[in-house]
């Protein structure tokens, strides 16, 4: 996470402010091509977790090598799409300077080649998240995050164009990336070894699964690169700066409360495979109220001291980043809510009722953000309107999975809402008085900092956890405190 937050400092300082809007629109745009890659690899997590969850390696290897076939004419498809009609969007419709048009179209085909790997390294990230190897995923991401940091201080020495060098230099991060993961996958699974296979069967129960998926992540698109767009048409490449920058933080926090949910997302799918519900419903609480306070201990203190580590960490700030990054964290803790119901769905095979009516509700931002423009708003607006749409979904959601696994609306909000209201309640007061009380300085906003951290943890202590979670935390410390 801190690598990832220093790197788009030095990023956006040898970018400049311009090329690093153009960089973020362009590359979002591409992302938007393929809005579907996270439904591939949802319903490939879903079948490989499902059959492991059963030990049925046989079955499991069918549906790996099925689908790596499905990927790999997917991606022709893309390709194909990007480099015509994707590239005609970008070089007549969004807004780029003429003069860095030329660099934007080089920036756009790198992209298109990183999209290329990351969806045929979709199975194999499958296959790791199924088998809960944290440990590789983690010490990949964090190589991963150092090749990147590298590149950002080489930009430093390039004197050619440093958005073309930037951009090339990121794919081949992430074709190594890839690579690496397929050749770890190769070696250590049965099930990742090629196998000719091709069932209609399969394909057709896939094609279900993705079919729904698409129209979900579709609608998902609409909301984060979409909105991209539609601030780059009326508002250019700097508040698209501003919203990269945002997206840089909120993408560290988020990787960082992803990453603790990777881990439970096999466990609830087996859990549902062979049919205990009792640890369904205890994973999904649990999961849900530690991924609010995951969330909770890092906004919290960001969002009071936003001017402060703006001004460390950036040389020059873009306007509109201070209140888009509060309100794109905000909304990023609310759609915690909405995780864990999402694959319990996904391991229930049940995704009509959940797409159309929970993710239809997310179809209002588009609309209403274009609507709000179109009337003269500022950029605020339409990340306003997200929030406002985001609580109806997530009332949607928890009704629709209620239906599912009969969980109990009155026992969710005793397990999970109300501990997290009580931490909120008394943390939120206590750290915006240590803001108030210390002040601005530098020294003191660092302590103001730590301080608020530890206030959100023994809030989360004292009125956060129930008695057998606050006895496991007691055994820990103590174990630790012996060592």
């Amino acid at each position: 996470m801190f690598i990832s937050l220093y790197t788009s400092r030095v990023v956006l300082d040898k970018l400049g402010i311009e090329d690093f809007g153009i960089n973020n629109v362009v590359a979002g745009f591409v992302t938007m091509l393929a809005f579907f890659s996270s439904s591939l690899s949802n319903v490939t997590q879903r079948f490989l977790n499902i059959e492991l969850g059963r030990g049925d390696i046989k079955r499991a290897r069918e549906v790996f090598n099925q689908h790596q076939v499905l990927y790999c004419i997917i991606i022709a498809i893309v390709v194909i799409l990007a480099e015509t009609a994707g590239l005609w969007f970008v070089k007549n419709k969004l807004v780029i300077p003429s003069e860095r048009i030329g660099a934007a179209i080089w920036a756009y085909h790198f992209a298109v080649i990183s999209l290329s790997f990351t969806l045929f390294g979709i199975v194999y990230n499958a296959a790791i998240i199924a088998h809960e190897q944290m440990k590789i995923y983690s010490v990949v991401g964090i190589a991963e995050g150092i090749l990147k940091l590298l590149i950002a201080l080489i930009l430093s020495s390039v004197h050619s164009d440093r958005l073309i060098v930037y951009s090339f230099l990121l794919m081949m991060v992430v074709a190594l990336t890839q690579l690496f993961y397929a050749g770890f996958c190769h070696v250590k699974y049965k099930e990742c070894r090629f196998l000719r296979y091709w069932d209609k069967t399969t394909v057709a129960s896939t094609f279900s699964f993705i079919g729904w998926n698409f129209v979900g992540t579709l609608i998902y698109m609409l909301k984060g690169q979409g909105l991209n767009v539609l601030l780059n048409m009326y508002f250019g490449p700097v508040v698209n700066a501003a919203r990269a920058v945002t997206s840089q933080v909120n993408g560290a926090i988020s990787n960082f409360n992803a990453n603790f949910f990777k881990s439970v997302q096999p466990q609830i799918v087996k859990s549902y495979a062979i049919k205990d519900m009792d640890r369904v419903k205890s994973l999904f609480f649990s999961s849900t109220k530690y991924s609010l306070f995951i969330l909770w201990i890092l906004d919290l203190p960001i969002a009071l001291n936003i001017s402060f580590l703006l001004g460390i960490w950036l040389k020059e700030v873009p306007d509109y980043t201070e209140i888009f990054t509060i309100l794109v964290l905000t909304d990023s803790l609310l759609s915690t809510l909405t995780d864990v119901p999402w694959v319990i769905t996904m391991a229930s095979g049940k995704l009509k009722k959940y797409v159309l009516w929970s993710n239809s509700i997310l179809l209002l931002i588009f609309p209403l953000a274009f609507i709000v423009l179109e009337l003269g708003a500022s950029p605020v607006a339409p990340l306003v309107v997200v929030i406002g749409v985001r609580i109806l979904q997530i009332i949607s959601v928890l009704r629709i999975v209620n239906g599912q696994i009969h969980y109990g609306i009155g026992d969710y909000i005793n397990n999970v809402i109300k501990p997290f209201l009580y931490v909120v309640g008394i943390s939120l007061p206590l750290c915006y008085f240590v803001k108030f009380l210390l002040g601005d300085a530098i020294f003191l906003s660092f302590l103001a900092l730590a301080i608020m951290i530890i206030v959100v943890a023994l809030s989360m202590y004292s009125v956060g956890i129930n008695k057998q979670e606050r006895q496991f935390v007691n055994n820990i410390l103590t174990k630790f405190t012996k060592r």
